[in-house]
């Protein structure tokens, strides 16, 4: 299988094996980062396939702006004929910190995209009403009937951790738009798949950091969605980051 990197597949007498994991492994700035991403601009800009990009370390913005730089402009990799389908739908929108999305069992009707420096945290409620951060989400994804399709009950709070900006758009809505693009459909669908790669790493990270790598974990996840270092975040979201549980006060109805 052609990677798109000549030498490369030169090297390798036509490419990667067809129906194997590959794994790239390397010292730090041996150049994984940018194999990785040459694999995929090439795929998506040649012959026109679709690939999904995880990243546990540098921010999705940190992400596109390194790729810029060698031509791989991701934000035209949509489609304009996919924008004008869903720029209409988005609605702006703002909320302060602490505002509740949805409670558990509640009707979703909305999904929220943060913007600038603006967070989102699920929360899952235990007996006594405490609750338990497991999904920290900012610039680079999106809440609110994203893993479910349509109208759903909630399976968590979501809460916003950082007040700001977002984008907001009606759930039937979103589902006619991804009815009419299979590209907007299929980008959902492997958000979907990175978002449950977040909460798995999270578990096996809470496992083992102790609660001062916790912390600073959760303080570099947030100032990478961020894009900011010089914030006081919310001393909830603090207050048992190094056991897996960020708390939030319960509320009362």
């Amino acid at each position: 299988m052609k990677t798109g990197i000549a030498a490369f597949d030169d090297l390798m007498m036509g490419g990667l094996p067809r129906r194997r994991t590959t794994i790239v492994a390397g010292t730090p700035g041996s150049g994984k980062t940018v194999f990785a991403t040459q694999f995929l601009s090439q795929g998506i800009m040649e012959l026109d396939e679709s690939g999904v990009f995880v990243t546990f370390e540098e921010s999705p913005s940190e992400i596109e702006a390194n790729m810029s730089t060698f031509g791989w402009e991701i934000g035209r990799w949509l489609l304009e004929e996919d924008w004008d389908i869903l720029e209409p739908l988005l609605e702006e929108w703002s909320a302060t910190t602490g505002a509740v999305l949805h409670e558990l069992g509640d009707t979703v009707r909305f999904a929220y995209f943060p913007r600038g420096s603006s967070l989102i945290s699920y929360f899952v409620v235990l007996s006594e009403g405490r609750a338990v951060e497991t999904a920290l989400i900012g610039r680079e994804g999106a809440a609110g009937g994203i893993v479910s399709q349509g109208r759903l009950p909630a399976f968590t709070r979501a809460e916003v951790q950082v007040g700001g900006p977002f984008y907001r758009i009606e759930l039937n809505s979103l589902e006619g738009a991804k009815k009419r693009s299979p590209t907007l459909r299929h980008l959902f669908a492997r958000y979907a798949d990175c978002l449950m790669a977040q909460i798995f790493q999270a578990i096996a990270c809470n496992a083992v950091h102790s609660l001062e790598q916790g912390t600073v974990k959760w303080l570099l996840a947030a100032i990478e969605r961020t894009g900011t270092v010089d914030r006081s975040y919310p001393g909830a979201a603090l207050g048992d980051a190094g056991r897996g549980a960020q708390l939030s006060q319960p509320h009362h109805t």
